[in-house]
Parts: structure tokens; C-alpha cells; sequence
């Protein structure tokens, strides 16, 4: 099926919705279930002992509650690697082979 944007927004919103979370932060974070939609970790952005990240798939967002680091998906690759959202975007939609040609 062809997919055209009209502007980044799209692009974004069309990313978000198709990458998985959960497999993104579950590379660099050791996720363990804790309910039916709901995944906890240390968190990778500062140091912890206890699991203070949560991560919620439905909603497609993470929050810590040590640093209040949080986001989406795109927001944690940028922050992960300390890349642009452009870039995060790109690395996303080749992580999950997603067309963002236009």
C-alpha cells in the first residue's frame, strides 16, 4: 500500500504508531511485566538500584520516576543516543522496516 504525508507530523505519528516500544526499550533495558500493560526497568538515564521506569504499550509512553525522563519512542531514541528527532525517526523506521518515502 502506498502512503503519502503531508507534512513531519504525519511521519511521526505514522512511526509511533507502528514501532514497538517495548522492543525498542528492551534493548537497552531489562523489562519486566508488572500487570497486563504495564513493563518496569532501572532506569537507563541516571543511577538506580530499584526499578523506578515504567513503561506503558498501550499508551506508547515511558515515564521514571526518579528523573522524570519520559516519552514515546522517538523521544527515548533521542534521547538515548543524544540524536536529533529527524534522526531518531530514520533509525526508527529502519529498525522496523517502515516506507517514509514520500
Amino acid at each position: 500500500m502506498e502512503r503519502t504525508f503531508r507534512d513531519l507530523t504525519e511521519v511521526i505519528g505514522y512511526v509511533k504508531d507502528q514501532v514497538d516500544l517495548v522492543a525498542v526499550m528492551g534493548q537497552v533495558v531489562k523489562l519486566e511485566k508488572a500487570g497486563p500493560d504495564l513493563h518496569k526497568a532501572v532506569c537507563c538515564f541516571h543511577q538506580e538500584k530499584t526499578p523506578s521506569l515504567t513503561v506503558t504499550p498501550s499508551k506508547g509512553l515511558y515515564h521514571c520516576f526518579g528523573c522524570h525522563a519520559g516519552g514515546d519512542a522517538i523521544t527515548f531514541v533521542k534521547e538515548m543516543y543524544n540524536i536529533s528527532t529527524t534522526e531518531a525517526v530514520y533509525q526508527l523506521a529502519a529498525q522496523f522496516d517502515l516506507d517514509l518515502t514520500p
